[in-house]
């Protein structure tokens, strides 16, 4: 896929040409000649990760709660920073004015 090289006239144009592009990427990948490596694969990897997490919940469930509550944690702290990050950026005007080439 070559890079692209246009001048976008706004923000809204300039993501709809990345989604559309990150979709098409996805479905590629998913559906293209070699997608049955990718799925084997992700169905391996859930089936030893499952695997892994049924012998260690049966050796010490402590370690798991732990590690739920971990992550439980890291994902609040990041929803939270990334809110209050938006929030900021959207009080300033000049953020994606790099975009508009006016």
């Amino acid at each position: 896929m070559r890079p692209r090289r246009e001048v976008f006239r706004n923000h809204k144009e300039a993501v709809t040409l990345m989604k559309a592009d990150f979709l098409n990427l996805v479905f590629t990948v998913f559906f293209g000649p070699l997608s049955c490596i990718l799925v084997t694969a992700l169905v391996l990897d859930a089936v030893a990760l499952g695997a892994f997490l049924i012998l260690k919940w049966q050796a010490d469930p402590t370690i798991i709660l732990i590690a739920i509550g971990g992550m439980t944690t890291v994902f609040a702290f990041e929803r939270f920073f990334l809110r209050h990050l938006r929030n900021q950026s959207s009080d300033q005007s000049t953020f994606h004015d790099h975009m508009d080439p006016s």
